[in-house]
Protein backbone atom coordinates (compact mmCIF):
# COMPACT_ATOMS: atom_id res chain seq x y z
CA UNK A 1 0.00 0.00 0.00
CA UNK A 2 1.17 3.21 -0.79
CA UNK A 3 2.14 5.56 2.12
CA UNK A 4 0.46 9.27 2.70
CA UNK A 5 2.95 11.76 2.83
CA UNK A 6 1.72 15.61 3.70
CA UNK A 7 3.68 19.14 3.04
CA UNK A 8 5.52 19.68 6.30
CA UNK A 9 4.40 22.71 8.13
CA UNK A 10 7.62 24.09 8.07
CA UNK A 11 7.77 24.53 4.43
CA UNK A 12 4.16 25.87 3.70
CA UNK A 13 5.44 28.34 6.56
CA UNK A 14 8.61 29.62 4.98
CA UNK A 15 7.00 29.77 1.59
CA UNK A 16 3.33 31.21 1.71
CA UNK A 17 3.69 32.64 5.35
CA UNK A 18 4.35 36.46 6.08
CA UNK A 19 7.71 37.39 4.74
CA UNK A 20 10.57 38.46 6.88
CA UNK A 21 12.96 41.24 5.42
CA UNK A 22 15.72 40.07 3.57
CA UNK A 23 19.09 41.16 5.53
CA UNK A 24 21.69 43.28 3.36
CA UNK A 25 25.42 43.46 4.29
CA UNK A 26 26.27 45.60 1.34
CA UNK A 27 28.78 47.57 2.61
CA UNK A 28 29.79 44.71 4.75
CA UNK A 29 30.87 42.35 2.16
CA UNK A 30 34.70 41.00 1.96
CA UNK A 31 36.60 41.61 -1.59
CA UNK A 32 36.69 38.32 -3.13
CA UNK A 33 39.84 37.53 -5.14
CA UNK A 34 39.74 36.70 -8.54
CA UNK A 35 39.50 33.13 -8.21
CA UNK A 36 36.03 33.52 -6.40
CA UNK A 37 34.94 35.45 -9.06
CA UNK A 38 35.99 33.19 -11.72
CA UNK A 39 34.05 30.21 -9.93
CA UNK A 40 31.23 32.62 -8.80
CA UNK A 41 30.81 33.45 -12.93
CA UNK A 42 30.67 30.01 -13.83
CA UNK A 43 28.31 29.04 -11.33
CA UNK A 44 26.00 32.09 -12.71
CA UNK A 45 26.40 30.91 -16.12
CA UNK A 46 25.23 27.78 -15.65
CA UNK A 47 22.73 28.66 -13.62
CA UNK A 48 21.61 30.80 -17.02
CA UNK A 49 22.04 27.93 -18.70
CA UNK A 50 19.62 25.82 -16.99
CA UNK A 51 17.08 28.93 -16.76
CA UNK A 52 16.95 28.72 -20.38
CA UNK A 53 16.33 25.25 -20.31
CA UNK A 54 13.40 25.81 -18.26
CA UNK A 55 12.06 28.88 -19.74
CA UNK A 56 12.03 27.16 -22.79
CA UNK A 57 10.67 23.33 -21.72
CA UNK A 58 13.83 22.01 -23.26
CA UNK A 59 14.17 18.24 -22.75
CA UNK A 60 17.30 16.68 -22.35
CA UNK A 61 17.50 13.97 -24.68
CA UNK A 62 18.34 10.42 -23.51
CA UNK A 63 21.12 8.60 -23.43
CA UNK A 64 21.47 4.74 -23.63
CA UNK A 65 22.46 2.61 -20.41
CA UNK A 66 25.30 0.65 -21.86
CA UNK A 67 29.40 0.28 -20.36
CA UNK A 68 30.08 2.50 -23.07
CA UNK A 69 27.92 5.64 -22.23
CA UNK A 70 28.15 4.87 -18.27
CA UNK A 71 25.10 5.70 -17.57
CA UNK A 72 22.86 3.12 -15.59
CA UNK A 73 19.18 2.69 -14.99
CA UNK A 74 17.82 4.17 -12.10
CA UNK A 75 14.90 2.53 -9.58
CA UNK A 76 13.94 3.65 -6.47
CA UNK A 77 15.79 0.83 -4.46
CA UNK A 78 18.93 2.55 -6.44
CA UNK A 79 19.27 4.64 -3.63
CA UNK A 80 18.62 2.31 -0.76
CA UNK A 81 21.04 0.23 -1.75
CA UNK A 82 23.67 2.66 -3.04
CA UNK A 83 22.87 6.18 -0.57
CA UNK A 84 25.88 7.70 -1.96
CA UNK A 85 24.43 7.83 -4.89
CA UNK A 86 21.66 10.45 -3.17
CA UNK A 87 23.70 12.67 -1.82
CA UNK A 88 25.29 13.16 -5.00
CA UNK A 89 22.08 14.70 -6.62
CA UNK A 90 22.02 17.32 -3.74
CA UNK A 91 23.92 19.59 -5.58
CA UNK A 92 22.31 19.10 -8.63
CA UNK A 93 18.75 19.52 -6.82
CA UNK A 94 19.67 22.34 -5.11
CA UNK A 95 20.72 24.41 -8.46
CA UNK A 96 17.90 23.39 -10.61
CA UNK A 97 15.56 24.84 -7.63
CA UNK A 98 17.37 28.00 -8.02
CA UNK A 99 17.26 28.47 -11.67
CA UNK A 100 13.29 27.15 -11.69
CA UNK A 101 12.03 29.53 -8.50
CA UNK A 102 14.46 32.26 -10.05
CA UNK A 103 12.60 32.10 -13.07
CA UNK A 104 9.53 32.11 -11.56
CA UNK A 105 10.22 35.31 -9.78
CA UNK A 106 11.66 36.74 -12.89
CA UNK A 107 8.92 36.16 -15.19
CA UNK A 108 6.63 37.54 -12.07
CA UNK A 109 8.23 40.46 -12.58
CA UNK A 110 8.60 41.52 -15.72
CA UNK A 111 11.97 40.81 -16.11
CA UNK A 112 12.99 43.71 -14.26
CA UNK A 113 16.38 44.01 -11.82
CA UNK A 114 14.97 44.90 -8.71
CA UNK A 115 17.53 43.09 -5.84
CA UNK A 116 18.44 45.85 -4.63
CA UNK A 117 15.08 48.31 -4.59
CA UNK A 118 13.38 47.40 -0.93
CA UNK A 119 10.59 49.91 -1.90
CA UNK A 120 9.62 47.32 -4.74
CA UNK A 121 9.68 44.37 -2.11
CA UNK A 122 7.29 46.12 0.11
CA UNK A 123 4.73 46.74 -2.81
CA UNK A 124 5.16 43.00 -4.42
CA UNK A 125 5.32 40.83 -1.13
CA UNK A 126 5.15 37.55 -3.40
CA UNK A 127 8.55 38.50 -4.96
CA UNK A 128 10.18 38.86 -1.49
CA UNK A 129 9.25 35.81 -0.60
CA UNK A 130 10.81 34.43 -3.65
CA UNK A 131 13.89 36.21 -2.57
CA UNK A 132 14.13 34.24 0.72
CA UNK A 133 15.68 31.56 -2.29
CA UNK A 134 18.38 30.03 0.04
CA UNK A 135 16.14 29.10 3.42
CA UNK A 136 13.32 27.90 0.90
CA UNK A 137 15.02 26.44 -1.37
CA UNK A 138 16.80 24.13 1.06
CA UNK A 139 13.19 23.38 2.44
CA UNK A 140 11.94 22.21 -1.10
CA UNK A 141 15.58 20.51 -1.28
CA UNK A 142 14.85 18.32 1.54
CA UNK A 143 11.00 18.08 0.62
CA UNK A 144 12.10 16.78 -2.83
CA UNK A 145 14.84 14.15 -1.02
CA UNK A 146 12.04 12.77 0.98
CA UNK A 147 9.60 12.06 -1.63
CA UNK A 148 12.73 10.84 -3.86
CA UNK A 149 13.42 8.35 -0.70
CA UNK A 150 9.67 7.31 -0.61
CA UNK A 151 8.25 7.03 -4.51
CA UNK A 152 9.22 6.31 -7.75
CA UNK A 153 9.51 9.96 -9.22
CA UNK A 154 8.12 9.43 -12.44
CA UNK A 155 5.10 8.47 -11.35
CA UNK A 156 2.29 10.68 -10.58
CA UNK A 157 1.80 10.20 -6.78
CA UNK A 158 5.04 11.42 -6.58
CA UNK A 159 5.30 14.22 -9.00
CA UNK A 160 1.63 15.61 -7.62
CA UNK A 161 3.68 15.97 -4.06
CA UNK A 162 6.27 17.86 -6.02
CA UNK A 163 3.83 20.21 -8.10
CA UNK A 164 3.03 22.42 -4.98
CA UNK A 165 6.32 23.74 -5.61
CA UNK A 166 7.36 23.21 -9.30
CA UNK A 167 4.17 23.75 -10.38
CA UNK A 168 4.36 23.50 -15.02
CA UNK A 169 7.80 22.61 -14.45
CA UNK A 170 7.48 19.58 -12.26
CA UNK A 171 7.55 16.92 -15.64
CA UNK A 172 10.50 18.75 -16.79
CA UNK A 173 12.80 18.43 -13.61
CA UNK A 174 11.77 15.12 -13.00
CA UNK A 175 13.20 14.58 -16.52
CA UNK A 176 16.17 16.38 -16.00
CA UNK A 177 16.67 14.91 -12.11
CA UNK A 178 16.51 11.09 -13.84
CA UNK A 179 18.83 11.81 -16.65
CA UNK A 180 21.83 13.08 -14.19
CA UNK A 181 20.86 10.28 -11.91
CA UNK A 182 21.70 7.98 -14.57
CA UNK A 183 25.00 9.55 -15.85
CA UNK A 184 28.41 8.95 -14.51
CA UNK A 185 29.50 12.42 -14.86
CA UNK A 186 30.02 15.10 -11.98
CA UNK A 187 27.55 18.27 -12.67
CA UNK A 188 30.44 20.57 -14.93
CA UNK A 189 30.89 17.21 -17.13
CA UNK A 190 27.45 16.12 -17.31
CA UNK A 191 26.81 19.89 -18.72
CA UNK A 192 29.22 19.44 -21.15
CA UNK A 193 27.57 15.91 -22.33
CA UNK A 194 24.38 16.79 -22.18
CA UNK A 195 22.25 17.80 -25.76
CA UNK A 196 19.03 19.31 -26.15
CA UNK A 197 16.94 20.38 -29.04
CA UNK A 198 17.11 23.59 -30.58
CA UNK A 199 13.60 26.05 -28.85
Amino acid sequence: SSQHMTVPYGIIRQLYGPPQRRRRYRNEQRIESTEERSVSDQQQDALEKRRHVYRNRLFVKHMGANRISGFQQITPETFKVFPQRLDRLVPWIRRELRAILSLSTSSSSGGIDTSTTDDYHEQHPSRRRYEEIDTGLELIREYTIAVLKQYDLQTDPAQDLLRDFLHEHTEQFVHELMAFARSPHSIEAYDRAAQYPEP
